[in-house]
């Protein structure tokens, strides 16, 4: 890793270490330690938290399309 880990956010260096992951206690979010080797831009660096629920957003639109494609298929 390019330095030691901490929050993307609020720049705190007292993180809770999980192995794979930690936690701010700041701003209470949890990430991923191997997104800090991936993106170079910190700002590009999303939470466990803010990934789910970014799937629950697509999987809705897609269940959404499923219906609407099968309406028009019936």
């Amino acid at each position: 890793m390019k330095e030691k880990l901490h929050c993307p956010r609020c720049k705190n260096k007292k993180i809770i270490d999980y192995g794979d992951t930690f936690d701010c206690p700041l701003c209470n979010l949890e990430f991923e330690k191997k997104d800090f080797e991936l993106f170079d831009d910190e700002s590009d660096i999303l939470a466990i938290e803010e990934k789910v629920e970014i799937v629950k957003v697509l999987k809705t639109n897609s269940e959404k399309k499923n219906e609407h494609t099968n309406r028009i298929l019936d």
